[in-house]
């Protein structure tokens, strides 16, 4: 998905998804955005984060998801959560391109500084 090739992501998921019979919710919130199904992922998302324990989901995650939905607001209080949460997720903010969409944003920058990895 990052690096722009929709179809073959869409296509990824679409096997995994099949071969799953424990479908992890991120990924097919995830499947549901590179298919252009945007608004049912919103949907799935938005009932997810009502019960992210239940789901198995983690605030890092959420951040990414709302983040591919170009949801900017929604990724940075899911990526203050995570960060709050102290997620394993966040080890690899930096450099990980999942995180990509948000890095220009000052707030991506504060983060950063918080975590000392600014330098």
């Amino acid at each position: 998905y990052v690096t722009g090739r929709y179809k073959e992501a869409a296509d990824y998921y679409q096997q995994t998804m099949a071969t799953q019979t424990d479908r992890n919710p991120f990924s097919r919130v995830a499947h549901l955005i590179v298919t252009g199904r945007r608004d049912e992922a919103r949907r799935e998302l938005e009932q997810l984060t009502k019960d992210s324990e239940a789901a198995r989901v983690l605030s890092g995650e959420y951040t990414v998801l709302y983040g591919m939905l170009g949801d900017k607001d929604a990724a940075f209080r899911w990526l203050e959560q995570a960060y709050l949460d102290r997620s394993g997720q966040l080890t690899f903010v930096k450099v990980s391109p999942m995180f990509d969409m948000l890095r220009p944003d000052p707030r991506f920058q504060y983060l950063l500084q918080r975590m000392s990895l600014d330098r």
